[in-house]
């Protein structure tokens, strides 16, 4: 019965019209209470990795209209700011002017010399000298080769059909010793089965249960081993896999029923519902 409830949910994920999924699902209708912790995530990794951040440009993947995390990160020294929305939407200034304060207050202390909000948000919203917004997918980053010391994503890459091409982007425009750090959510997204996915084919989900229209609706089910292997063959190093999340209960509950394509990971991995991922690209010799 959960299955047949599941594949429901799933073509109604696939057959929705966008804005009402967007309408049902987005973050950025949330209140800035609900993820005031998950604004300075970010912050709190790389701070625990010792990854510098004073003068630091930084390009975020998929911010949408009113999270952009990564420019809370101009309080600890941050110099620059790009962000990479593929859906960009009419922005109410006013709205993201009050999150990014609410985000900001409830932060670490500013470094000595940090700006102030009021120097990078105006009433018209990010002041461009500081933050810089672009339309585009993952895929093809708008950044120079070997422009930025840091690119972020928060809750987007388990939408991503073509990892390796985004990874390959990211070491693209990354520095060397640059870092990237992406917070991935390894359950299904939008439903309450967190692990049910991993029960289907991979026929089944690629041509019935998930989406490529437009790059809207799809849902990969890569596993950690298979973030950090795709790292290692772009070129990255030092990767570091957080768990930020587990649900032993709910994959005990599905594990008889997985797929033969999942059943050689060990269930310590397979249980984690969130993970944060480093990883630096190499300094040539």
């Amino acid at each position: 019965m959960a299955n047949l409830r599941y594949i429901a949910y799933r073509f109604l994920r696939r057959w929705v019209p966008p804005g009402l999924t967007y309408a049902l699902a987005s973050r950025d209708k949330t209140t800035p209470e609900t993820i005031g912790d998950d604004a300075w995530l970010y912050a709190r990794i790389l701070q625990e990795q010792d990854i510098p951040l004073t003068g630091a440009k930084v390009l975020e993947i998929g911010p949408g209209t009113y999270n952009p995390f990564s420019a809370l990160l101009f309080k600890l020294g941050v110099r620059k700011v790009h962000l990479q929305e593929p859906f960009v939407r009419d922005l109410q200034p006013l709205k993201l002017k009050q999150r990014m304060q609410y985000f900001w207050d409830h932060g670490p202390e500013a470094i000595p010399n940090a700006p102030d909000l009021e120097e990078i948000i105006g009433d018209d919203g990010f002041k461009p000298e500081k933050v810089h917004l672009y339309a585009g997918m993952a895929d093809k980053l708008p950044c120079p080769d070997s422009s930025q010391n840091l690119v972020l994503s928060s809750l987007v890459l388990q939408f991503v059909p073509n990892m390796s091409e985004v990874f390959d982007e990211c070491r693209r425009v990354l520095r060397e010793g640059g870092y990237m750090l992406h917070i991935i959510d390894l359950r299904d997204h939008y439903f309450r089965y967190p692990f049910e996915m991993l029960t289907f084919s991979r026929r089944v989900w690629e041509k019935y249960l998930t989406s490529l229209k437009g790059g809207r609706g799809y849902h990969n089910r890569l596993r950690i081993l298979d973030y950090e292997e795709l790292c290692r063959k772009v070129g990255f190093e030092s990767i570091v896999l957080k768990p930020l999340g587990r649900d032993s209960e709910a994959y005990a509950r599905v594990k008889p029923k997985l797929h033969p394509d999942f059943k050689a990971y060990s269930e310590k991995d397979m249980s984690v519902t969130m993970v944060a991922l480093l990883a630096r690209k190499p300094v040539s010799v």
